[in-house]
């Protein structure tokens, strides 16, 4: 009667289902319980997901890591340029005021030394360091 108010259906639907679902006591003691099965499919599917959520924040975390290393080479490079460019730019002011203001021994010394230090190529390692 339990169980025909539970489910809503007749009397005869009721012993029907009852007597189906009717087992002996011994194999009921012997079958594992249900929440145990349970426990083990949500723990199995917690698994899974746990894992498919790992596996889209690896992929996402080496796509940002890739887009940001893009971006500091792309830095290093305008800082670079744009040392290269103050560096040339003070060269030509530093030649124009020797021009003006010192002798010719002067004038030779100064430009050549300038000119070795502004000729060499700054190398840029991966950490962004000047190597």
């Amino acid at each position: 009667m339990e169980f025909k108010c539970r489910n809503h259906i007749t009397t005869s639907e009721a012993r029907r289902v009852f007597h189906l679902q009717n087992m002996k006591y011994s194999e009921v003691v012997k079958s594992p319980p249900a929440s145990a099965e349970l426990q083990n499919t949500v723990n199995l599917k917690f698994e899974a997901l746990l894992q498919s959520v790992t596996e889209k924040f690896e992929c996402l975390l080496q796509s940002i890591n890739e887009k940001f290393e893009k971006q500091t080479a792309i830095s290093a490079d305008m800082l670079h340029k744009t040392i290269e460019s103050i560096m040339q730019n003070m060269y030509k002011i530093i030649v124009q005021s020797l021009e003006t203001n010192t002798s010719s021994t002067r004038k030779k010394k100064l430009p050549k030394n300038l000119d070795l230090s502004s000729s060499l190529n700054m190398q840029w390692d991966e950490g962004g360091k000047n190597a």
